[in-house]
């Protein structure tokens, strides 16, 4: 499940200052292995993300031997193995344990219930042991709402609302582990240890700007992401229409669908540029274009072409450099097309004091981190241009939807591979450019009680 990260409490360490003559009692010598403890914590919190080492697998089985009333077939069996929580306590189970799911459905919709497995302090414990060793234990549980961070999900379930005539569920084993049914366990969403990445980007898509079949446009790019870039990381969420120009929203790139007929009020103008001046970047996907702009998109297409065959003949090395001029003409004129056509991007540029720039005519790090692209992604004969302000983009062209799994026709692996790498391009400069720009902003931290008693509290 991806989550933001949340990082360890800003404390600074202690440790016991060990003199000559120190009498050491019980509570010195627990502060002195706590300080080991805490430093392991803030390490793994810092480099790591929790979830499943190995084992832990979860099977249905037959009801063991219990009381009448419990004989169903609600049982589980949780296998041995190793895991992990957020502040880097391991949960080891050494062997098979049963367990019985006793939730019910009640609702009229379908129910997700979660196993979980968290860590157990024996320090903590009401009832204190009397040997010389504390065994570090866990507690399996089931939930009814998604885990928190003391949390590591085993499985999940889906139930059925409940039976009228008074039958219970059967819980089954998943035949098809891709697409659980029912009563199956789903490990989809089982988290695994790796890495923490380096970042984690929000995506904001405005109520008008989704398409009318209601599927995120940045969702399946996303789960790309997910998958392939191990530094990356990022969500989409709703935001405001009209943002309030003093509570910018809370995302490092905001997706903006875009036509001519598009009304820009100075408000707009305004909560967009309150957003760009805190590190925020604007995506607008152009729609609506007129014929004009589309016969200068053929020539684009064209001049774009044509380079890449004289890149493969020989003998058509001497025109290269007159295409590039002519490549690098009509993308000009494609950004002053696209001014005339979209009256927002004059009063924007006037805003934010930047041109409009063709993204291809110029170094930028959306041309080359983390891919490097001196030409843009063809999709189903429409080039993808873009043009760039100082924290806007403009994207004219069939981008986002080459990131859909649900399309009329087929793409290209190369084609798919192409808009992908574009895409990761433009979330790694949102996500770098907000953090770059915070570095010089007055941050919002917690407040720090220096005390001694919150101090030695932190400690424990």
């Amino acid at each position: 499940m991806t989550q933001s990260w949340s990082p360890p409490p800003l404390q600074p360490f202690q440790r016991l200052h060990v003199t000559d003559g120190l009498l050491m009692n019980a509570e010195r010598w627990r502060l002195a292995h706590q300080y080991h403890r805490q430093h392991h914590s803030f390490q793994y919190q810092a480099l790591h993300e929790p979830g499943i080492i190995y084992g832990l697998g979860v099977r249905v089985i037959d009801p063991p031997q219990v009381r009448s009333q419990y004989r169903d077939r609600r049982w589980l069996e949780v296998q041995p193995g190793i895991a992990i929580d957020h502040q880097g306590n391991f949960i080891v189970v050494t062997e098979p344990i049963s367990f019985r799911l006793a939730s019910v459905n009640y609702q009229e919709t379908p129910l997700t219930v979660y196993l979980v497995i968290r860590h157990v302090d024996p320090e903590t414990l009401r009832q204190k042991s009397e040997t010389a060793l504390l065994k570090e234990s866990f507690r399996l549980d089931e939930k009814s709402t998604p885990p928190q961070a003391s949390d590591v999900e085993l499985c999940r379930f889906t139930l059925p609302p409940h039976d009228a005539e008074g039958n219970d569920i059967t819980l089954q084993t998943a035949v098809d582990v891709f697409a659980p049914a029912a009563c199956e366990p789903n490990f989809l969403e089982r988290p695994r240890v790796r890495s923490r990445p380096q970042g984690f980007i929000r995506i904001g898509i405005e109520a008008h700007s989704c398409p009318a079949d209601g599927v995120n446009p940045f969702t399946p790019l996303l789960e790309a992401v997910e998958l392939t870039a191990t530094q990356l990381r990022g969500v989409a969420v709703s935001a405001p229409i009209n943002p309030d120009p003093d509570r910018p929203p809370d995302c490092e790139l905001l997706y903006v669908a875009l036509t001519p007929e598009t009304t820009v009020d100075d408000t707009m103008l305004g909560a967009w540029r309150a957003y760009v001046e805190i590190g925020g970047t604007l995506f607008f996907e152009l729609q609506g274009w007129s014929n004009d702009c589309n016969e200068q998109l053929t020539v684009y297409r064209e001049l774009q072409q044509a380079i890449a065959e004289a890149a493969d003949d020989p003998e058509l090395a001497p025109v290269r450099v007159e295409l590039a001029g002519e490549f690098r003409a009509v993308q000009q004129q494609l950004v002053t097309q696209l001014l005339a056509e979209y009256p927002a991007f004059p009063e924007l540029s006037r805003q934010f004091e930047s041109p409009l720039l063709p993204l291809l005519t110029h170094p930028h790090p959306l041309r080359s981190q983390p891919f490097r692209f001196d030409t843009l992604p063809i999709v189903e004969g429409i080039p993808t241009f873009w043009a760039v302000g100082v924290g806007w983009v403009v994207s004219l062209g069939q981008l986002s939807s080459a990131w859909q799994f649900n399309r009329p026709y087929p793409l290209g692996t190369a084609t798919i591979r192409l808009t992908q790498e574009l895409g990761l391009n433009l979330l790694h400069f949102a996500w770098r450019r907000k953090q770059l720009t915070a570095c010089q902003q007055t941050p919002t931290l917690p407040m720090i009680n220096t005390s001694p008693a919150v101090m030695e509290a932190g400690l424990s």
